[in-house]
C-alpha cells in the first residue's frame, strides 16, 4: 500500500511540473508573439520609441495568459497530452488574453502599442503554442517508439530450440501444407 500512493505521489508531481513547464513555454510565446507583431507592424523596422510600450506589454500578456490559463485555462485541471479539452482550454485562454490586451491598447492613452498587435501577436501566439505542442510530442512519440521498436529475441536454459526440434516442425509443417 505504501509503495503504491508514494508512485501516485510521484506520478501527479510529475503531471504537476509537466503542466506548469507549459507555462513557461506559453509565455515565452507569447512575449516573442508580442514583439513579432510589433516589428512586422513597422514593416521590419526598430524603432526605440516602442520598445519600452512593447516590453510592458509582452510582459502583460505573459502573464495574462498565465492568470486566466490558471483559472480557466489548461493550467487549472490536467489533460490528457494532445487531448481536444486541452487544444480548446489554450484556445479560450488565447481569445481572453487577446481581448484583454486588444481593450488596453484601444484605450490606453498614449497609444502605447498600435491596435492591430494584441490580433496579431493572440495569432502568432496560438499558433507557436500548438507547434511547440506538436513537435514536442511528436518527439517524445518517436523516441518511445524507438525504444519499443528494439526486439530482443532471448532465449534461456531447456527452452533453446535444438536441431531436433527443428526438424521436427520443419516435417510437421511440410507435412501439413500437402494436405489438400
Amino acid at each position: 500500500m505504501t509503495g503504491q500512493s508514494s508512485d501516485t505521489g510521484a506520478k501527479q508531481r510529475d503531471e504537476w511540473m509537466h503542466r506548469w513547464v507549459w507555462v513557461l513555454f506559453d509565455g515565452g510565446i507569447w512575449f516573442s508573439a508580442i514583439y513579432c507583431a510589433t516589428w512586422l507592424r513597422f514593416d521590419f523596422e526598430n524603432t526605440p520609441v516602442f520598445v519600452a510600450n512593447t516590453l510592458q506589454f509582452a510582459l502583460a500578456a505573459a502573464l495574462g495568459h498565465f492568470l486566466v490559463g490558471a483559472v480557466i485555462g489548461p493550467y487549472a485541471v490536467g489533460h490528457a497530452r494532445g487531448s481536444f479539452e486541452e487544444t480548446t482550454d489554450l484556445v479560450r485562454t488565447v481569445l481572453v488574453t487577446t481581448i484583454v490586451l486588444g481593450v488596453w491598447a484601444l484605450i490606453a492613452d498614449p497609444h502605447a502599442l498600435p491596435h492591430s498587435v494584441p490580433v496579431v501577436a493572440g495569432a502568432l501566439a496560438l499558433v507557436g503554442m500548438f507547434a511547440v505542442r506538436f513537435l514536442i510530442r511528436s518527439w517524445r512519440t518517436r523516441q518511445t517508439e524507438s525504444s519499443e521498436n528494439e526486439r530482443v529475441q532471448s532465449y534461456s536454459g531447456p527452452e533453446v530450440p535444438d536441431a531436433d526440434w527443428c526438424a521436427a516442425w520443419a516435417k510437421k509443417t511440410a507435412a501439413s501444407s500437402r494436405s489438400p
